[in-house]
Protein backbone atom coordinates (compact mmCIF):
# COMPACT_ATOMS: atom_id res chain seq x y z
CA UNK A 1 0.00 0.00 0.00
CA UNK A 2 1.36 3.32 -0.88
CA UNK A 3 2.54 5.05 2.30
CA UNK A 4 0.93 8.13 1.05
CA UNK A 5 -2.38 6.56 0.86
CA UNK A 6 -2.53 6.07 4.91
CA UNK A 7 -1.10 10.07 5.11
CA UNK A 8 -3.88 11.31 2.76
CA UNK A 9 -6.68 9.76 4.55
CA UNK A 10 -7.82 10.11 8.29
CA UNK A 11 -4.37 10.64 9.95
CA UNK A 12 -5.48 14.03 12.36
CA UNK A 13 -2.21 15.66 11.73
CA UNK A 14 -2.97 15.66 7.57
CA UNK A 15 -6.13 17.34 8.25
CA UNK A 16 -6.86 20.71 9.36
CA UNK A 17 -8.52 21.29 12.62
CA UNK A 18 -11.77 23.40 11.73
CA UNK A 19 -12.83 21.92 8.28
CA UNK A 20 -12.03 18.75 8.48
CA UNK A 21 -10.30 19.41 4.70
CA UNK A 22 -7.01 17.15 3.82
CA UNK A 23 -3.77 19.57 4.89
CA UNK A 24 -1.41 17.66 2.68
CA UNK A 25 -1.37 17.81 -1.05
CA UNK A 26 -1.26 13.95 -1.25
CA UNK A 27 0.17 14.44 -5.27
CA UNK A 28 2.80 17.03 -4.12
CA UNK A 29 4.50 14.07 -1.61
CA UNK A 30 4.19 11.20 -3.66
CA UNK A 31 7.69 9.61 -3.59
CA UNK A 32 8.77 11.58 -0.75
CA UNK A 33 7.35 9.06 2.05
CA UNK A 34 8.97 6.10 3.01
CA UNK A 35 8.81 3.71 6.01
CA UNK A 36 10.81 4.48 8.83
CA UNK A 37 10.45 1.28 10.32
CA UNK A 38 7.71 -1.49 10.73
CA UNK A 39 6.95 -4.58 12.79
CA UNK A 40 6.05 -7.73 11.54
CA UNK A 41 6.37 -6.93 7.90
CA UNK A 42 7.46 -8.96 5.37
CA UNK A 43 8.05 -9.11 1.70
CA UNK A 44 5.71 -10.96 -1.31
CA UNK A 45 5.95 -11.68 -4.33
CA UNK A 46 8.60 -8.94 -5.04
CA UNK A 47 12.41 -8.65 -6.10
CA UNK A 48 14.90 -6.25 -4.84
CA UNK A 49 16.05 -3.25 -7.68
CA UNK A 50 19.40 -5.39 -7.96
CA UNK A 51 17.84 -8.28 -8.86
CA UNK A 52 15.47 -6.97 -11.58
CA UNK A 53 17.61 -8.31 -14.63
CA UNK A 54 15.01 -10.12 -16.36
CA UNK A 55 14.42 -8.40 -20.12
CA UNK A 56 11.32 -9.09 -22.69
CA UNK A 57 10.62 -8.44 -25.63
CA UNK A 58 6.94 -7.38 -27.06
CA UNK A 59 5.73 -6.50 -30.22
CA UNK A 60 4.36 -3.21 -29.64
CA UNK A 61 1.48 -3.17 -32.61
CA UNK A 62 0.06 -5.88 -30.53
CA UNK A 63 -0.34 -3.73 -27.17
CA UNK A 64 -1.94 -1.25 -29.81
CA UNK A 65 0.62 2.01 -29.68
CA UNK A 66 0.29 4.97 -30.97
CA UNK A 67 3.15 7.20 -32.42
CA UNK A 68 3.67 10.33 -30.54
CA UNK A 69 2.49 12.47 -33.41
CA UNK A 70 -0.57 10.19 -33.45
CA UNK A 71 -1.68 10.57 -30.23
CA UNK A 72 -0.54 14.77 -30.15
CA UNK A 73 -3.44 14.71 -32.78
CA UNK A 74 -6.13 12.86 -30.80
CA UNK A 75 -5.19 15.19 -27.67
CA UNK A 76 -6.38 18.05 -29.75
CA UNK A 77 -9.46 16.51 -29.49
CA UNK A 78 -9.60 15.32 -25.96
CA UNK A 79 -10.43 18.84 -24.55
CA UNK A 80 -13.23 21.51 -26.57
CA UNK A 81 -11.70 24.47 -27.66
CA UNK A 82 -10.08 27.31 -25.71
CA UNK A 83 -7.50 29.29 -25.40
CA UNK A 84 -4.71 29.25 -23.01
CA UNK A 85 -3.04 32.74 -20.98
CA UNK A 86 0.70 32.31 -21.10
CA UNK A 87 1.72 34.89 -18.11
CA UNK A 88 5.33 35.08 -19.08
CA UNK A 89 4.14 36.94 -22.50
CA UNK A 90 2.78 39.57 -19.87
CA UNK A 91 -0.28 40.03 -22.74
CA UNK A 92 -3.46 42.31 -21.34
CA UNK A 93 -5.75 40.14 -19.36
CA UNK A 94 -9.38 39.52 -20.75
CA UNK A 95 -10.98 42.26 -19.09
CA UNK A 96 -14.45 44.48 -19.66
CA UNK A 97 -16.06 47.49 -18.03
CA UNK A 98 -18.61 47.49 -15.58
CA UNK A 99 -20.95 49.89 -16.85
CA UNK A 100 -20.73 48.44 -19.88
CA UNK A 101 -21.95 45.24 -18.97
CA UNK A 102 -24.70 46.67 -17.07
CA UNK A 103 -26.34 48.61 -19.84
CA UNK A 104 -25.28 46.65 -23.11
CA UNK A 105 -26.00 43.21 -23.51
CA UNK A 106 -23.56 42.93 -26.54
CA UNK A 107 -20.59 43.74 -23.95
CA UNK A 108 -22.66 40.95 -21.74
CA UNK A 109 -21.72 38.53 -24.47
CA UNK A 110 -18.26 39.80 -25.05
CA UNK A 111 -17.72 38.77 -20.99
CA UNK A 112 -19.04 35.60 -21.24
CA UNK A 113 -17.38 35.04 -24.20
CA UNK A 114 -13.93 36.31 -22.42
CA UNK A 115 -14.92 33.31 -19.63
CA UNK A 116 -15.33 30.59 -22.02
CA UNK A 117 -13.12 30.88 -24.13
CA UNK A 118 -10.00 32.14 -21.83
CA UNK A 119 -11.68 30.64 -18.76
CA UNK A 120 -11.69 33.78 -16.66
CA UNK A 121 -12.42 38.00 -17.15
CA UNK A 122 -12.10 40.72 -14.97
CA UNK A 123 -14.81 43.78 -14.36
CA UNK A 124 -13.03 46.50 -13.85
CA UNK A 125 -14.87 50.17 -12.67
CA UNK A 126 -17.28 47.84 -9.87
CA UNK A 127 -18.39 50.49 -7.64
CA UNK A 128 -16.85 49.20 -3.92
CA UNK A 129 -19.98 47.93 -2.40
CA UNK A 130 -21.66 44.31 -2.37
CA UNK A 131 -25.23 45.73 -3.65
CA UNK A 132 -23.17 47.09 -7.08
CA UNK A 133 -21.23 43.66 -7.10
CA UNK A 134 -24.56 41.33 -6.69
CA UNK A 135 -25.90 43.26 -9.73
CA UNK A 136 -23.05 42.49 -11.24
CA UNK A 137 -23.51 38.95 -11.11
CA UNK A 138 -26.81 38.88 -11.81
CA UNK A 139 -26.53 40.33 -15.46
CA UNK A 140 -25.59 36.10 -16.19
CA UNK A 141 -28.08 34.45 -13.78
CA UNK A 142 -29.13 34.40 -10.32
CA UNK A 143 -26.47 33.80 -7.37
CA UNK A 144 -26.68 30.69 -6.63
CA UNK A 145 -27.16 29.67 -3.20
CA UNK A 146 -25.49 27.00 -1.07
CA UNK A 147 -24.68 26.20 2.67
CA UNK A 148 -22.25 29.22 2.39
CA UNK A 149 -25.31 31.56 1.69
CA UNK A 150 -26.35 33.04 -1.26
CA UNK A 151 -24.15 36.00 -2.36
CA UNK A 152 -21.15 36.25 -0.43
CA UNK A 153 -19.68 39.20 1.96
CA UNK A 154 -17.13 37.71 4.49
CA UNK A 155 -13.65 38.37 6.22
CA UNK A 156 -11.60 35.25 7.41
CA UNK A 157 -13.54 34.86 10.68
CA UNK A 158 -14.10 31.32 10.11
CA UNK A 159 -17.41 31.76 9.98
CA UNK A 160 -17.76 28.96 8.00
CA UNK A 161 -15.38 25.66 9.00
CA UNK A 162 -13.33 26.11 5.92
CA UNK A 163 -9.85 27.07 4.79
CA UNK A 164 -11.26 29.88 2.34
CA UNK A 165 -12.28 31.50 5.30
CA UNK A 166 -8.93 31.88 6.83
CA UNK A 167 -6.01 33.81 5.99
CA UNK A 168 -3.97 30.95 5.16
CA UNK A 169 -1.93 29.80 1.63
CA UNK A 170 -4.54 28.14 -0.25
CA UNK A 171 -3.18 26.28 -3.46
CA UNK A 172 -4.91 25.90 -6.43
CA UNK A 173 -8.09 24.04 -6.39
CA UNK A 174 -11.70 23.89 -7.75
CA UNK A 175 -14.80 24.86 -5.29
CA UNK A 176 -17.61 22.51 -4.79
CA UNK A 177 -16.21 19.26 -5.82
CA UNK A 178 -18.60 17.76 -3.01
CA UNK A 179 -21.75 18.84 -5.26
CA UNK A 180 -23.18 16.51 -7.71
CA UNK A 181 -23.22 19.52 -9.65
CA UNK A 182 -20.58 21.77 -8.49
CA UNK A 183 -21.18 25.83 -9.25
CA UNK A 184 -19.92 26.57 -13.02
CA UNK A 185 -18.70 30.50 -12.01
CA UNK A 186 -17.06 32.29 -9.31
CA UNK A 187 -16.83 35.72 -9.19
CA UNK A 188 -14.64 37.30 -6.17
CA UNK A 189 -14.42 41.27 -5.71
CA UNK A 190 -12.42 42.62 -2.86
CA UNK A 191 -13.57 45.54 -0.78
CA UNK A 192 -11.40 46.53 1.27
CA UNK A 193 -7.94 45.06 2.52
CA UNK A 194 -6.57 46.88 5.55
CA UNK A 195 -3.63 46.55 7.98
CA UNK A 196 -2.12 43.93 6.16
CA UNK A 197 -0.21 42.65 2.74
CA UNK A 198 -0.59 39.57 0.59
CA UNK A 199 -3.33 37.50 -0.47
CA UNK A 200 -2.33 37.48 -3.93
CA UNK A 201 -4.90 35.73 -6.33
CA UNK A 202 -3.57 32.70 -7.88
CA UNK A 203 -5.15 30.93 -10.86
CA UNK A 204 -4.35 28.08 -12.89
CA UNK A 205 -5.67 26.34 -16.22
CA UNK A 206 -7.08 23.04 -15.05
CA UNK A 207 -7.95 22.12 -18.94
CA UNK A 208 -4.49 23.12 -20.49
CA UNK A 209 -2.48 20.91 -17.86
CA UNK A 210 -4.69 18.08 -18.51
CA UNK A 211 -4.24 18.08 -21.87
CA UNK A 212 -0.22 18.49 -21.54
CA UNK A 213 -0.65 15.34 -19.05
CA UNK A 214 -2.47 13.50 -22.36
CA UNK A 215 0.43 14.53 -24.73
CA UNK A 216 3.19 13.54 -21.91
CA UNK A 217 1.59 10.48 -20.44
CA UNK A 218 -1.63 9.07 -22.01
CA UNK A 219 -2.37 6.56 -18.75
CA UNK A 220 -1.80 8.85 -16.38
CA UNK A 221 -4.51 10.80 -18.01
CA UNK A 222 -6.58 7.83 -18.33
CA UNK A 223 -6.34 6.94 -14.82
CA UNK A 224 -7.45 10.81 -13.51
CA UNK A 225 -10.35 10.16 -16.64
CA UNK A 226 -11.44 7.05 -14.95
CA UNK A 227 -10.70 6.75 -11.05
CA UNK A 228 -13.79 7.74 -9.67
CA UNK A 229 -13.40 9.37 -5.94
CA UNK A 230 -15.76 10.45 -3.02
CA UNK A 231 -15.51 14.26 -1.97
CA UNK A 232 -17.12 16.15 0.88
CA UNK A 233 -18.13 19.04 3.03
CA UNK A 234 -18.52 18.32 6.25
CA UNK A 235 -16.59 20.97 8.48
CA UNK A 236 -19.84 22.57 9.98
CA UNK A 237 -21.81 20.48 12.42
CA UNK A 238 -24.82 20.29 10.48
CA UNK A 239 -23.37 19.90 7.00
CA UNK A 240 -22.56 16.72 5.89
CA UNK A 241 -22.36 17.23 1.88
CA UNK A 242 -21.32 14.48 -0.87
CA UNK A 243 -21.81 14.10 -4.32
CA UNK A 244 -24.55 11.20 -5.24
CA UNK A 245 -22.01 9.45 -7.12
CA UNK A 246 -18.60 9.35 -7.02
CA UNK A 247 -16.19 11.53 -9.60
CA UNK A 248 -13.08 11.39 -11.80
CA UNK A 249 -10.59 14.57 -11.46
CA UNK A 250 -11.50 14.81 -15.28
CA UNK A 251 -15.04 14.38 -16.23
CA UNK A 252 -15.93 13.37 -19.77
CA UNK A 253 -18.74 14.18 -21.82
CA UNK A 254 -20.47 11.74 -22.73
CA UNK A 255 -21.64 13.31 -26.50
CA UNK A 256 -18.13 14.80 -27.28
CA UNK A 257 -15.58 12.93 -25.60
CA UNK A 258 -14.06 15.85 -24.27
CA UNK A 259 -12.91 16.66 -20.84
CA UNK A 260 -15.75 19.17 -19.91
CA UNK A 261 -14.83 19.75 -15.87
CA UNK A 262 -12.34 19.13 -13.55
CA UNK A 263 -12.77 18.53 -10.12
CA UNK A 264 -9.22 18.82 -8.41
CA UNK A 265 -9.51 19.72 -4.73
CA UNK A 266 -7.26 17.88 -2.14
CA UNK A 267 -8.71 19.56 0.75
CA UNK A 268 -12.05 17.71 0.26
CA UNK A 269 -11.46 14.69 -1.04
CA UNK A 270 -12.46 11.89 0.86
CA UNK A 271 -11.36 8.54 2.36
CA UNK A 272 -12.23 6.15 -0.45
CA UNK A 273 -12.58 2.60 0.91
CA UNK A 274 -12.29 -0.80 -1.23
CA UNK A 275 -9.45 0.35 -3.11
CA UNK A 276 -6.69 -2.16 -4.11
CA UNK A 277 -3.15 -0.84 -3.45
CA UNK A 278 -2.22 -1.32 -6.99
CA UNK A 279 -4.89 1.06 -8.41
CA UNK A 280 -3.87 3.32 -5.40
CA UNK A 281 -0.50 3.63 -6.51
CA UNK A 282 -1.60 4.40 -10.00
CA UNK A 283 -3.59 7.38 -8.94
CA UNK A 284 -1.28 8.70 -7.03
CA UNK A 285 1.55 8.60 -9.07
CA UNK A 286 -0.96 10.19 -11.99
CA UNK A 287 -2.10 13.07 -9.71
CA UNK A 288 1.76 13.55 -8.91
CA UNK A 289 2.41 13.93 -12.79
CA UNK A 290 -0.28 16.24 -12.87
CA UNK A 291 0.09 18.12 -9.79
CA UNK A 292 3.54 19.30 -10.96
CA UNK A 293 2.22 20.59 -14.24
CA UNK A 294 -0.84 22.76 -11.78
CA UNK A 295 2.18 24.03 -9.51
CA UNK A 296 4.68 24.96 -12.70
CA UNK A 297 5.55 28.52 -12.20
CA UNK A 298 4.87 29.01 -16.05
CA UNK A 299 1.04 27.56 -15.38
CA UNK A 300 0.72 29.91 -12.50
CA UNK A 301 -1.30 33.44 -12.95
CA UNK A 302 -0.82 35.79 -9.66
CA UNK A 303 -2.70 38.95 -9.83
CA UNK A 304 -3.28 41.28 -7.00
CA UNK A 305 -7.16 42.07 -6.18
CA UNK A 306 -7.96 45.54 -5.92
CA UNK A 307 -10.92 47.16 -4.45
CA UNK A 308 -12.85 48.18 -7.87
CA UNK A 309 -12.12 45.31 -9.79
CA UNK A 310 -14.30 41.98 -10.11
CA UNK A 311 -12.59 38.40 -11.27
CA UNK A 312 -14.96 35.80 -12.41
CA UNK A 313 -13.82 32.50 -13.21
CA UNK A 314 -15.12 29.49 -15.22
CA UNK A 315 -14.66 26.92 -11.69
CA UNK A 316 -14.80 23.94 -14.05
CA UNK A 317 -11.91 24.60 -15.48
CA UNK A 318 -9.92 26.96 -14.09
CA UNK A 319 -7.87 26.28 -10.28
CA UNK A 320 -7.57 28.97 -8.11
CA UNK A 321 -5.83 29.58 -4.75
CA UNK A 322 -3.76 32.56 -2.34
CA UNK A 323 -0.81 33.34 -1.16
CA UNK A 324 -1.53 34.28 2.85
CA UNK A 325 -2.11 37.52 3.52
CA UNK A 326 -2.05 39.74 7.10
CA UNK A 327 -4.49 42.69 7.84
CA UNK A 328 -8.26 42.32 7.78
CA UNK A 329 -9.89 41.57 3.86
CA UNK A 330 -13.51 41.83 3.51
CA UNK A 331 -14.25 40.17 -0.01
CA UNK A 332 -17.78 39.18 -1.40
CA UNK A 333 -19.02 37.29 -4.55
CA UNK A 334 -21.03 34.51 -5.75
CA UNK A 335 -21.27 31.60 -7.71
CA UNK A 336 -23.59 30.70 -10.65
CA UNK A 337 -25.13 27.64 -11.82
CA UNK A 338 -23.40 25.56 -15.31
CA UNK A 339 -27.30 25.86 -16.92
CA UNK A 340 -27.58 29.19 -16.53
CA UNK A 341 -24.32 30.23 -17.57
CA UNK A 342 -24.58 28.42 -21.01
CA UNK A 343 -27.74 29.12 -21.37
CA UNK A 344 -27.22 33.13 -21.33
CA UNK A 345 -24.18 32.45 -23.46
CA UNK A 346 -26.31 30.57 -26.13
CA UNK A 347 -29.14 32.59 -26.56
CA UNK A 348 -26.79 35.95 -26.99
CA UNK A 349 -24.88 34.33 -29.11
CA UNK A 350 -27.19 32.47 -31.21
CA UNK A 351 -30.53 34.22 -30.78
CA UNK A 352 -33.35 32.24 -29.55
CA UNK A 353 -34.60 30.40 -32.61
CA UNK A 354 -31.35 28.81 -33.12
CA UNK A 355 -30.80 27.45 -30.57
CA UNK A 356 -34.15 26.16 -30.35
CA UNK A 357 -33.90 25.08 -33.79
CA UNK A 358 -30.49 23.02 -32.43
CA UNK A 359 -31.50 21.22 -29.33
CA UNK A 360 -29.78 18.15 -28.76
CA UNK A 361 -27.95 18.48 -32.01
CA UNK A 362 -24.63 17.02 -30.59
CA UNK A 363 -23.79 15.55 -34.55
CA UNK A 364 -21.85 18.79 -35.30
CA UNK A 365 -20.69 20.15 -31.72
CA UNK A 366 -17.44 20.97 -33.30
CA UNK A 367 -18.77 23.43 -35.34
CA UNK A 368 -18.68 27.00 -34.50
CA UNK A 369 -22.10 27.72 -35.63
CA UNK A 370 -23.67 24.90 -33.70
CA UNK A 371 -25.57 26.30 -30.31
CA UNK A 372 -24.42 22.92 -28.70
CA UNK A 373 -19.92 23.77 -29.67
CA UNK A 374 -21.32 25.93 -26.31
CA UNK A 375 -21.08 23.34 -23.15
Amino acid sequence: MPQVHSSGHKAKDCRHLFGRDRYQISAGVMGMIAPIHGTGLRRTGGTSSQDRTHTYKIQLEKLGIVTISDFFCAANDIIRPFEVYDPLKGNAYPEVAFDDVMSKDTVVLKWLENIWVWGFCFVKGVPVNPESTKTLIERIAFVRHTHYGGFWDFTADLTFKDTAYTNEWLGAHTDNTYFTDPARLQLFHLLSHTDGTGGASLLVDGFAAAKELAIQNPDFYDILATSRHPWHASGNEDVCIQPSTLEPVFKIHPETNAVYQVRWNNYDRAPKSDWHPLEQRKWYRAAQAYNKLLTRHTNEIWTQLEPGTALIFDNWRMLHGRSEFTGKRRMCGGYVNNDDFISRLRLLKFGREKVLNNLGNTRGWKSSDNPYSIY
